[in-house]
């Protein structure tokens, strides 16, 4: 079992595989979550990333980038709670929890949790590969609701809402773009996923320097995709 700031992680071995899921999900859940690697539900000898339409899953396959990219898909093993998958599943629950305490019926009408299924590790001598598998959320991420939309005055507040709940609870993610932002056009609520950069420290609430890096993050995606001119950053950070 591997403890978390507010849950722990379950861990299952099947000879050179790990499968990893929050110790709070029901039984049923679990019971599927087991069974997966007979039943291949979700399609682990797959590296490619999906979205599962009709079990409503998302499966993210941790690929290297950058100077790294020469290793592909390829991790040093330096112990399980230490994996990717591990350390992001780790983030989701973490990050869950935290948002479920607030006692604010803003915060639950604005901000819709993407909910983590498992982790899967599979060793490879000294390395790793791995996968996390995620729920679906409906919606657009912000980049491609930006090119078909304008943005509200209400989507200003509650974005800007959703960005100051996550400072007050020492919630920061240092990978916030547009990609990372889901908007749903149904219900009008915010869902904050790819939670691999993740810091959670409630020891430094509202960091100046956090919430920076944050938002310059943010705003350089919006730079990036050219469309800074759907974006009114002035009357985001007033």
């Amino acid at each position: 079992m591997i403890k978390t700031k507010y849950s722990s992680i379950i861990s299952r071995k099947y000879t050179n595989k790990y499968i990893c899921y929050d110790s709070s999900i029901q039984k049923i859940l679990e019971d599927r979550v087991l069974s997966s690697l007979d039943n291949n539900e979700f399609r682990l000898e797959n590296t490619s990333n999906f979205l599962d339409l009709n079990n409503g899953l998302i499966k993210k396959h941790y690929w290297r980038k950058g100077g790294m990219k020469f290793f592909k898909d390829y991790y040093i093993y330096l112990g399980l709670s230490y994996t990717r998958p591990v350390r992001e599943l780790n983030n989701y629950v973490d990050f869950s929890y935290i948002i479920n305490q607030i006692n604010n019926d803003r915060v639950k009408n604005t901000i819709e949790l993407c909910t983590p299924v498992c982790s899967f590790v599979e060793r490879k001598g000294m390395f790793y590969t791995g996968d996390i598998i995620l729920s679906k959320i409906d919606g657009l991420t912000f980049d491609k609701y930006l090119l078909k939309n304008n943005i509200t005055k209400q989507i200003y507040q509650d974005l800007r809402f959703s960005f100051e709940i996550l400072f007050q609870n020492g919630i920061y993610n240092l990978d916030m773009n547009l990609k990372n932002i889901i908007y749903n056009q149904l219900t009008n609520k915010i869902s904050f996923i790819d939670f691999d950069k993740l810091i959670i420290n409630t020891s430094r609430k509202n960091d100046k320097r956090y919430s920076s890096d944050v938002l310059t993050k943010f705003k350089k995606s919006l730079e990036k995709l050219n469309i800074e001119n759907r974006f009114d950053w002035k009357s985001f950070i007033k």
